[in-house]
């Protein structure tokens, strides 16, 4: 397996710079996915994170 990395709601958080609000709305738009659960723990993979920032940062660049 490649490198992957899950990422804690606080970690992912940091990386892009939402609040925990606008980061659930993000969710239920489909901008970003949902959880993975891990027993009660909610985790993302650090490559999904990626690939949604990736893909907002592009759509930024289009609405300009």
């Amino acid at each position: 397996m490649h490198d992957e990395q899950f990422l804690t709601l606080r970690q992912v958080l940091s990386r892009t710079a939402h609040s925990k609000t606008a980061f659930y709305e993000a969710i239920a738009a489909g901008t970003y996915p949902p959880p993975r659960k891990r027993g009660r723990q909610s985790l993302w993979l650090r490559s999904e994170i990626e690939a949604a920032m990736q893909a907002e940062v592009e759509s930024m660049g289009r609405a300009a």
